[in-house]
């Protein structure tokens, strides 16, 4: 690793367009009053000091904590934590400013939709990042650390997993069942416990209680008579998408290539704000991207052509294509 940056325990620029504050300070702007723990707070206690909104909030507590709990970890270990990183980054920023697209770029595809931070930078930034390279952290992504990109497709795609009823048991079923019947049951307590305290829910409130009520109703019936029904889980319609990137890059003999890279998006909670921002780099040849390339099918089918004895493709998977030595 290179040179060891010290572990800065106070930070002063907040989450924001200059980048994110540190652990403690995200934490310290996230937890709300009855932080450490709902356990460690009286249900009576509860009802009385916080809004229904701040009971909702809960969670980003939660997700603070764990950041903070991953970065000590790392720091317990010699990692670069979050904050080093992200005073690389700006050290790294000053000495080699990223490029910006314009029209000349063989560019394509929302790269300006992509959910997390995204930098295009010049191929000779690359030494500077090498302790970046080297922590490894999830919120600093290097796409091409090894190759740089000659053209750019980004992407979006949808990912979600399916379990059948085929490779789910029963008590795996059953806890399924339980679990979301304990989730429904939290947030029922939560409205119902909001609306003793203030005689009237708002509209979405009532209509979501309603909603709660009756998926209990009906899940609760669903679990008694298991055997049934057959069971699928997925989370296909939550809707999860994420950027990918496909770039061109230069093999060792002049031949180009097609690699694929997974851009990384903001890390938020359940209600959608961002808990912790992250920072996506691709290394580009400042000469080569301005320059238009061709697909690469059209690439290789221009290769193949070279080569003008072929073998009748009828008559077999793979064509034998020959050419005279010069």
């Amino acid at each position: 690793m290179g040179k060891q940056l010290p572990l800065f325990s106070s930070i002063q620029t907040p989450p924001g367009a200059d980048g994110p504050a540190n652990p403690e300070q995200l934490a310290a702007r996230l937890t709300p009053p009855l932080s450490p723990g709902l356990n460690q707070v009286s249900e009576e206690a509860i009802v009385d000091r916080l809004s229904l909104d701040a009971v909702r909030r809960s969670d980003q507590a939660i997700g603070a904590d764990n950041i903070r709990k991953r970065e000590q970890n790392r720091a317990d270990v010699g990692k670069m934590t979050y904050s080093q990183l992200w005073y690389l980054w700006k050290s790294i920023q000053d000495q080699y400013p990223p490029l910006i697209p314009d029209s000349s770029w063989d560019i394509h595809g929302p790269f300006d939709k992509v959910e997390g931070f995204l930098f295009f930078m010049r191929l000779d930034s690359l030494p500077a990042f090498a302790p970046m390279l080297e922590a490894d952290h999830i919120a600093f992504k290097l796409v091409n650390p090894t190759d740089p990109a000659y053209k750019l497709s980004f992407f979006q795609k949808h990912s979600y997993f399916i379990k059948r009823p085929e490779a789910l048991s029963t008590e795996q079923v059953e806890e399924y069942m339980t679990n979301y019947l304990n989730k429904l049951t939290y947030q029922i307590d939560i409205l119902t416990r909001a609306r003793k305290r203030k005689k009237e829910l708002t509209i979405s409130d009532t209509q979501r209680l309603a909603a709660y009520d009756q998926q209990r109703t009906d899940f609760t019936r669903y679990l008694q008579q298991i055997d049934r029904y057959e069971v699928v889980i997925s989370n296909y319609f939550n809707g999860y998408t994420y950027y990918r990137v496909s770039y061109k890059v230069v093999l060792p003999d002049g031949t180009f290539t097609n690699r694929l890279g997974h851009l990384r998006k903001h890390q938020t909670d359940s209600l959608g704000i961002i808990s912790e921002y992250r920072y996506n780099f691709i290394f580009v040849d400042p000469d080569e991207i301005v320059q238009k390339h061709f697909h690469q099918h059209k690439v290789n089918e221009a290769y193949l052509n070279g080569f003008p004895f072929a073998s009748l493709p009828a008559l077999g998977k793979d064509q034998i294509r020959l050419r005279e030595k010069y």
